[in-house]
C-alpha cells in the first residue's frame, strides 16, 4: 500500500527556551484562537517541524544545534522580544524565515499569520526511501515502481536517484534520452529552490518527474543538495521517492532523508544474507 499524504496538524509549532518570550507568543496565539505545540529537540521537534502549518522559532534558539539541523521549509517565522542582533538576522535568513516578528510591535501581524496557517495548513507531499541490502537487490526497480504507481493514482511524484553507481533511474523509466537536468547540474545547490522551477527543468516519463545520476560522471550526492531538492518537491505538494545509495558504510545523504522519511523500505533478495547479531 502506498503511504498517504500526511495531514499537517492545525497547531503551530513554537520553539523557544526563553520563558518570557514563550509566554508572549502563546498569549498571541491564544488571542488568534489557536493552541500551539511546543518542542525544543529530539524526534518531537523534527516531526512537528515537518507537519506544522506554521513554525515559530524564538531568536534565542537560532544557534542551537537541533534547530540548525532542521531542513528548510516554508511557513517559518522568527520571533523576538525587543531589538534583534545581527547574528539572529543572519540565522533567520539561513533558515529561510519569511519574517522576523518583533514583539510587541508585530503582535497583530503574528496573530493574523497564525490564523491564516490554521485555515490553510501546509499540504506537504510524503517521502519514501528505498534501499537494498546488497547490490542488485532490486531497490531501484522497487523505487521506480512505487513512483509510477503513485503517478497512476493521480498524485504528483518526484523520483530521486541518490545512487550514483546504479546506472540512472531514467533508464528504468525509458527517459534516458529525455531532455532535462541530471544530478551534476544540481550537485552544488544550497539554500532554497523553487519547486515549480525544479520540476519544469526535470525529465518526465509515465507521469513521474525524475532526477537521475549521470552515467558519464558518477559522483556521490551531497546531503545538503539532496535535502534542498526533497524540500522543494515536498513543499509544493509532490510525493518524493528516493533510491538510496548502495554500500556498507554510513552515507550522509541517506541518513538525512531517512530521518525525515514517512516510509522506509529495505529490499533483501534471497541469498543476500544480513549479518547475524553476535552473542554478548
Amino acid at each position: 500500500m502506498l503511504p498517504p499524504p500526511v495531514p499537517p496538524p492545525s497547531r503551530p509549532l513554537v520553539v523557544s527556551a526563553d520563558e518570557d518570550l514563550l509566554d508572549d507568543v502563546l498569549r498571541v496565539l491564544a488571542a488568534a484562537g489557536t493552541e500551539a505545540e511546543v518542542a525544543t529537540g529530539g524526534p518531537a521537534l523534527r516531526r512537528a517541524h515537518r507537519e506544522a502549518g506554521l513554525v515559530l522559532l524564538g531568536a534565542d534558539v537560532l544557534g542551537a544545534a537541533p534547530v540548525r539541523a532542521l531542513p528548510r521549509r516554508p511557513g517559518v517565522v522568527v520571533v523576538a522580544a525587543g531589538a534583534v542582533p545581527a547574528p539572529a538576522w543572519a540565522a533567520a535568513v539561513e533558515l529561510g524565515a519569511e519574517r522576523v516578528a518583533v514583539l510587541p510591535d508585530d503582535e497583530a501581524w503574528l496573530a493574523a499569520r497564525a490564523g491564516e496557517a490554521v485555515r490553510s495548513p501546509v499540504d506537504r507531499g510524503w517521502l519514501a526511501v528505498v534501499g537494498g541490502a546488497c547490490g542488485g537487490a532490486g531497490a531501484s526497480t522497487l523505487a521506480t515502481a512505487l513512483a509510477v504507481a503513485t503517478a497512476a493514482r493521480g498524485e504528483g511524484v518526484l523520483l530521486l536517484d541518490a545512487d550514483p553507481w546504479g546506472g540512472g533511474l531514467d533508464l528504468l523509466l525509458g527517459a534516458e534520452d529525455a531532455k532535462g537536468l541530471r544530478w551534476p547540474a544540481l550537485a552544488g545547490v544550497r539554500g532554497r529552490l523553487a519547486g515549480d522551477a525544479l520540476l519544469a527543468a526535470l525529465p518526465e516519463a509515465a507521469g513521474v518527474h525524475v532526477l537521475a545520476a549521470a552515467r558519464d560522471e558518477p559522483a556521490p550526492v551531497a546531503a545538503e543538495a539532496l535535502a534542498v531538492v526533497v524540500e522543494a518537491a515536498r513543499g509544493c505538494g509532490l510525493a518524493v521517492v528516493v533510491d538510496l545509495p548502495r554500500g556498507a558504510g554510513p552515507d550522509p545523504a541517506a541518513e538525512a532523508v531517512l530521518a525525515e522519511a514517512d516510509l522506509a523500505l529495505l529490499v533483501v533478495p534471497a541469498g543476500c544474507g544480513l549479518p547475524r547479531p553476535r552473542a554478548p
